[in-house]
C-alpha cells in the first residue's frame, strides 16, 4: 500500500477459474490496483510475479513473459524474461 493505491494479487483459480489476463488459462495471479480516492479496483490484465509494491501513487510489479501468454514484452526476441512494470 502506498499513497492512495493498494496493490492486490488476484488468483484466477479463486475467481471461479476466470481468465483475468486474457492469456487463455486460469492459473495466473493477476495484478489489480485499488484507488482509495475513487473507490475503484482496476484489473491491470497482467500476470504479476512476486508481490506488487505501492509507493506514493505508483505501483511496481514484475511480469513473467512466459506466464503472460509467452509474449515478448521487452522486444528482445524471446519470451523468457521478467519485466518490471509500473502503474
Amino acid at each position: 500500500m502506498g499513497g492512495d493505491l493498494v496493490a492486490l494479487e488476484v488468483f484466477e483459480s479463486l475467481q471461479g477459474g476466470t481468465d483475468l489476463n486474457g492469456d487463455g488459462d486460469a492459473s495466473d495471479v493477476v495484478v489489480h490496483v485499488y484507488d482509495a480516492r475513487t473507490d475503484v479496483v482496476t484489473n491491470l490484465g497482467v500476470a504479476g510475479w512476486a508481490r506488487p509494491v505501492a509507493d506514493d501513487n505508483l505501483v511496481f510489479f514484475v511480469v513473467s513473459e512466459d506466464r503472460h501468454g509467452a509474449t515478448d514484452l521487452n522486444s528482445d526476441s524471446d519470451t523468457e524474461d521478467w519485466v518490471l512494470h509500473f502503474y
